[in-house]
């Protein structure tokens, strides 16, 4: 006791008391400045929001579940069914998706998701069912849908609504499900098959890479990790080519298959797919069994509508000369592309580097919320400095967010003011896991000059909206590598492309018919890559004359008749609408003005009834059925496989919000301990 009393009465008692009080009393305001300034992964939202931003992240959620905050809690409902039919007629995809929510609460609800569709598909149909009851939608510019949307969920009316957030990602919200109830949305939309190295392939994202925002997505970056979709989805293609198939196979997922009369139908078994990756199948047709140019032409009340598809023969293109090439490798490290994504990328790279010439000169920028040269200077690809490279590439980790924008700026920099370099070109690997698409748009169409950008895809769920057109607008080439286990024969197959491009100066004519085509002008075509075109053939065009498609080969002048395609050319008139749009909406970055640009789009898109930027569809129904205030849901998706998992990502898609939490939490134990010595 005197041990204790003389400690008690001691200048170092009372300096650690005195210390105890200001570290408690500092905690307070170190943890409001931490959630003011964003540091903290928190997102408060009001119960029942139903803007945009009420689809927040909810501590809890879990992929595939329905999440209701009432009275600051969060209870986790199931999804009652997801399911995708995808029907193949030729080179287009009519895809339907069914979403079934059941209510099992004693409140009316609104149910929330966002869900990935491929980058070109386009919606343009969607129904709500209720019972026996059918809500058939409209489309409408996206202000007024908005407005039909709110008044019909004001007045207790089952209602339903599909936003574009992005040109492959969507937002549905369906009002006012009553308890018990089961209320089902089916979305209905066009799209159009990939096709490379003779191969066709289908495409259905299942989840998506969490994306991470620029510096002007401040606020959407906290609600960006929301995304459709059930654990398992039960996915049906029934398959109708148009000519006799080689093999087909699903490189994602297992899959059964049947004949049907003339049609293949692929299913998922059991209780359908993991939704943690996209959907991949593929398959050949009958060797000599295509037309060089096929075209398909479609009859509407407001004119003929045509599709060409340009599909070169990979044994038959000329070898260019191996021009020496000088390349700048820009690989993406930021913390979405942690475990197979950068052991992919890191793989994909070498067999690139090992794959370059010794006359040919690289260097390679690492970059996640910063920039990192590991190769600053431009050196020969000679045998001993690519494997002296390839082991510092080697022990290369990834961790950090993702600043495209800020690696596009120093990687072009590299080639300002050098106008006479022959073949520069930028080769980017990243899963493209950011929201600030446009912003880099602009970037490239800028800055670009006479350097080629080529961009190859890490990952199972990377954003392929984005790459695409970033390769587009840098007369480039896309590819996908989904994991390292033939990144080698993908990085070959990618390399001969780069090498051989296979036409240039491309232009389509159509006798006596002045063509409004798409894309304008016709770009380039490489080894293995098909070019698909729209047009609008006005009154006059003789019906029965071929088209015929000029360009320039290694050799000389090409002249390409087109021949007639086998199977139904449904949806051809959608597909220049898509086209037209797209156009439309890339002429923003080449300083189109914005207000021009939406009534063109506004117009196109209600002529032929499309979602977009500017329109949205709508379905209300016409009386009553809801009598009660509703509470907001929200649809989480799983995470891609091999990503970091589900976790919380602030601005900068890090994990430091998380080691700031814990700081603020070790400083919250140190202050107890103190103020517990001094009580001793």
């Amino acid at each position: 006791m005197m041990i204790r009393s003389e400690f008690l009465n001691s200048s170092l008692h009372r300096l650690m008391d005195r210390l105890a009080w200001a570290w408690l009393l500092s905690v307070p305001v170190l943890i409001a400045v931490a959630i003011l300034s964003g540091s903290l992964p928190l997102k408060l939202t009001a119960p029942g929001a139903g803007d945009p931003a009420s689809a927040a992240l909810m501590p809890g959620a879990g992929g595939g579940e329905m999440v209701i905050r009432s009275g600051g809690l969060d209870r986790s409902i199931p999804i009652h069914s997801s399911e995708v039919e995808l029907q193949v007629t030729g080179m287009l995809v009519h895809g339907r998706t069914t979403q079934t929510f059941v209510n099992p609460t004693d409140r009316v609800i609104e149910a929330v998701y966002r869900f990935p569709l491929p980058e070109r598909a386009t919606i343009h149909a969607m129904e709500m069912r209720i019972g026996s009851r059918r809500i058939v939608s409209v489309v409408r510019e996206k202000e007024e849908a908005d407005r039909v949307y709110r008044a019909a969920m004001a007045e207790g009316k089952k209602a339903a609504k599909v936003d574009q957030d992005r040109p492959n990602l969507f937002t549905t919200k369906a009002a006012n499900i009553n308890p018990g109830e089961m209320v089902v949305v089916v979305l209905e939309y066009l799209q159009e098959l990939e096709w490379e190295d003779g191969r066709f392939r289908l495409v259905y994202p299942l989840t998506f890479t969490p994306r991470c925002g620029g510096t002007d997505s401040l606020a959407e970056d906290r609600v960006a990790l929301e995304a459709w979709t059930a654990p398992h989805v039960k996915l049906t293609v029934r398959l109708d080519a148009g000519f006799p198939l080689g093999d087909v196979e699903s490189t994602s997922h297992p899959v059964t298959s049947r004949y049907e009369e003339s049609s293949l139908v692929v299913e998922s078994p059991g209780d359908g797919l993991v939704a943690n990756r996209d959907f991949i199948l593929e398959w050949a047709p009958a060797v000599g069994r295509l037309p060089a140019l096929a075209s398909f032409v479609e009859p509407l009340d407001d004119g003929r509508y045509a599709m060409l598809m340009l599909l070169p023969p990979a044994g038959e293109t000329p070898q260019a000369p191996g021009i020496p090439t000088d390349t700048l490798f820009v690989l993406d490290i930021s913390g979405s592309m942690e475990g197979p994504s950068i052991a992919a990328a890191k793989r994909s790279l070498a067999t690139f580097l090992r794959g370059l010439n010794p006359g040919d000169r690289f260097r390679i920028l690492l970059f996640n919320d910063e920039t990192q040269w590991l190769v600053g200077e431009s050196v020969y690809a000679d045998g001993a400095t690519v494997e002296q490279v390839c082991d510092r590439l080697d022990r290369v980790e990834a961790g950090g967010g993702t600043d495209i924008e800020g690696a596009l700026v120093e990687g072009l920099a590299v080639f300002a003011g050098d106008g006479e370099r022959l073949h520069p070109r930028i080769v980017f690997l990243t899963d493209g896991a950011v929201s600030n698409e446009d912003q880099l748009f602009r970037r490239v169409t800028s800055g670009l000059g006479n350097v080629r950008l080529h961009v190859l895809g890490i990952g199972a769920a990377p954003n392929r909206y984005l790459m695409k057109k970033m390769a587009g607008f840098g007369r480039g080439v896309c590819s996908f590598i989904p994991d390292s286990s033939d990144a080698e024969d993908r990085i070959q197959r990618f390399l001969e492309r780069l090498a051989r491009p296979v036409m240039a100066d491309l232009h389509l004519e159509w006798p006596g018919c002045p063509l409004e085509a798409y894309p304008a002008p016709l770009p380039d075509l490489y080894l293995g890559q098909p070019m698909i075109i729209s047009a609008r053939l006005p009154d006059g065009c003789e019906s029965g004359a071929p088209a015929v498609l000029r360009g320039r080969l290694a050799g000389g002048e090409i002249r390409i008749p087109s021949a007639p395609g086998d199977g139904p050319a449904t949806g051809v008139g959608t597909r220049w609408a898509r086209a037209r749009i797209d156009e439309l909406m890339d002429s923003r970055f080449e300083g189109s003005p914005e207000e021009t640009v939406r009534t063109q789009v506004i117009e196109v898109a209600l002529g032929f009834g499309l979602v977009t930027r500017y329109t949205s569809m709508v379905a209300a129904e016409e009386f009553a059925s809801s009598h009660s205030d509703y509470e907001t849901c929200n649809v989480r998706s799983l995470a891609p496989n091999g990503s970091p998992g589900d976790r919380f990502l602030g601005q900068g898609g890090t994990v430091r919000p998380l080691v700031r939490l814990l700081g603020i939490g070790l400083l919250i134990a140190g202050g107890l301990a103190m103020l517990l010595s001094r009580m001793w």
